[in-house]
């Protein structure tokens, strides 16, 4: 709340008072007045720093740090990084079956075809509309449905789905081409939450097709990396009598990771230190809970800055923690269940397709004021007992990654569409159920791999990135 002395004029004295948090404006107001405005050992004179931050100031030792990638010419760590994936039609571009996706959107493309004949169908069960359409539809531009287009994406912090890839029925593509160039072409990233005031820093490997809203909020995709059509380099590698690279379907691969850090980290650890151990370093970094205390201002306003380590026994620990993580969060699938318990009370002849069909929402037990979070009522006849509590303790953006499960995996009915957007598995019914088990397996060793990660210590860092300029 800002208020101002109702008899000043001129020049002023900006003041700033803690007064805590979760507090009505009304209970705000009344600690103002009874501090009133002429009491000033309770008012603390303030002005903007360099950058102009009032409050909540970023460290000026970040500064000193390489950006993990950056528009601009300095020197990054990455060359390129994205937006995901938007489609601005979810429902129709994404849903847990893959025939669902390819039905859907060839009966929509199908319906702007006609259209193009007839008068405009404003049918949201039909054909779901943006500018960009409408706009081919003004010129009279027919589409054609692109098998090439289904891919396997991250939709949502591990929550796999189809989803229909097409720049021509997509809202924005961004770099995502180059990236994941076809559904072959294998890649691997991870997710930066976009910076935002309100936003709690969050960062997760993929090897999927990323949604720009993984987290809800944005994210930028920094993979490792990108992709570029072979026929296009096989030319500039005549001309400059280059080596080629790696190709795959047609397109070659081409590293993300610059020669800059490269040589950056190999003065500072060694000869030996390769891109992929820049790799997981990073990825180590940015799980580190001293380095998001420490920076969590810089963290709300700007893409992270990635410190040195300070000596070369802390380098490996970033990595091989990092390698340790990357495996964890890109094969969450393939992970040890976790060992719950599981309370079934069923009829006996029940299928086991609807004794572990999720049609509702999962949800914790409540007794009074306290929800039991090491219990889950998972449907009708199945509770899992005895989830941990560091399971919770591994957030994702707004949630826990096993809330972020508990968000997604039921049975959804997009209301405009129609469409229907079931998780259930018929060929695995388990499948929800294990998946629950894998991710507490995920969230307890990430939990026991980040604690155990060194203090990143910024003075050390930025004096070895000063001289270890390459």
């Amino acid at each position: 709340i800002g208020i101002q002395h109702p008899d000043h004029t001129g020049p002023a004295t900006i003041r700033y008072r803690d007064i805590g948090d979760y507090l009505t404006r009304e209970q705000k107001l009344d600690i103002l007045t009874t501090a009133t405005l002429d009491d000033d050992t309770a008012w603390e004179p303030i002005t903007p720093n360099d950058h102009g931050d009032w409050l909540n100031r970023r460290d000026n030792t970040y500064q000193a740090f390489t950006p993990i990638g950056t528009k601009d010419a300095e020197p990054a760590i990455f060359t390129v990084y994205s937006n995901g994936l938007k489609t601005n039609r979810d429902a129709w571009c994404y849903n847990f079956r893959h025939a669902l996706v390819e039905h859907n959107m060839r009966a929509m493309i199908d319906t702007y075809n006609e259209s193009l004949e007839c008068p405009l169908p404003d049918d949201p069960t039909r054909i779901s509309w943006n500018r960009s359409l409408l706009k081919d539809h003004d010129r009279g531009i027919a589409r054609t449905f692109q098998p090439t287009g289904i891919r396997p994406a991250l939709y949502r912090p591990f929550t796999k789905q189809t989803a229909y890839f097409d720049r021509t029925l997509n809202d924005m593509v961004y770099r995502m081409p180059s990236i994941f160039p076809t559904a072959n072409t294998p890649n691997v990233g991870f997710l930066v939450i976009s910076p935002h005031p309100q936003a709690k820093f969050s960062v997760l490997a993929t090897d999927l097709l990323p949604d720009c809203a993984t987290y809800v909020i944005t994210s930028q995709f920094f993979p490792r990396w990108t992709y570029e059509p072979a026929a296009r380099r096989a030319q500039i590698d005549e001309l400059f009598s280059l080596d080629e690279g790696e190709v795959v379907d047609g397109w070659r691969r081409v590293d993300n990771i610059t020669d800059h850090a490269l040589a950056q980290y190999r003065a500072a650890f060694g000869h030996q230190v390769t891109k992929d151990d820049i790799f997981s370093c990073v990825y180590a970094v940015l799980h580190s809970p001293t380095y998001r205390a420490q920076y969590e201002a810089d963290l709300r306003k700007m893409l992270p800055r990635i410190p040195l380590a300070s000596s070369v026994d802390e380098f490996h620990a970033f990595t091989d923690a990092g390698r340790r993580l990357l495996d964890l969060h890109i094969g969450y699938e393939t992970v040890e269940p976790y060992p719950l318990q599981e309370s079934i009370q069923a009829p006996v002849d029940l299928s086991d397709a609807d004794l572990y069909r999720v049609v509702k929402k999962m949800r914790y037990p409540k007794h009074g004021s306290h929800t039991d979070r090491s219990t889950l009522i998972y449907n009708d006849h199945i509770t899992l007992h005895g989830i941990p509590d560091q399971a919770h303790d591994y957030q994702l953006g707004s949630r826990s990654a096993l809330d972020w499960i508990i968000d997604r995996y039921w049975i959804r009915t997009d209301k405009p569409s129609g469409i229907v957007n079931d998780p259930n598995n018929p060929t695995n019914p388990r499948h929800i159920l294990d998946l629950i088990k894998r991710v507490t397996t995920v969230s307890v060793e990430t939990m026991r791999i980040i604690r155990a990660l060194p203090s990143v210590r910024e003075s050390n860092s930025a004096i070895r990135r000063d001289r270890m300029q390459p």
